[in-house]
């Protein structure tokens, strides 16, 4: 089999084995739900190490069968330093969870985007949890 064929595949087990290694050696990233005018939100700190780091944040559907297709997941540039930033719940996710992750290294395939080294790790569900 080609190396192109195995790519895809590739992806899916990194990803899915990044939670399980977040949780062992991973730093956590802080998240905090809260209602911002009205409207859910998440709030995401940490500590980015590297001059360029790139934040994924994904939303699931509270009873998702696919994660890739049902899911709302997005990237965002994070500066060197102490940050925090936060991110409406999209609507129809109020009752999914969540997940954040920092990583190092963004590659842009076409529409397929691959991250390497990851930094840090986080999730929840989106439920309230800020005062």
């Amino acid at each position: 089999m080609r190396w192109t064929n195995l790519f895809p595949l590739l992806v899916v087990a990194a990803l899915f084995a990044a939670p399980a290694l977040a949780e062992d050696s991973i730093p956590p990233l802080a998240t905090e739900v809260t209602t911002v005018e009205g409207r859910l939100t998440l709030t995401v700190s940490g500590t980015a190490p590297d001059t360029e780091n790139w934040l994924g944040v994904s939303f699931y559907l509270p009873d998702y069968t696919d994660w890739i297709w049902e899911g709302d997941h997005a990237v965002y540039l994070v500066p060197q330093g102490e940050f925090e930033k936060s991110y409406p719940v999209p609507e129809g996710f109020e009752e999914g969870t969540y997940e954040v992750a920092l990583w190092q290294d963004l590659a842009e395939k076409k529409t397929l985007y691959r991250m390497d080294t990851i930094r840090a790790y986080g999730y929840g569900s989106v439920k309230e949890t800020g005062e």
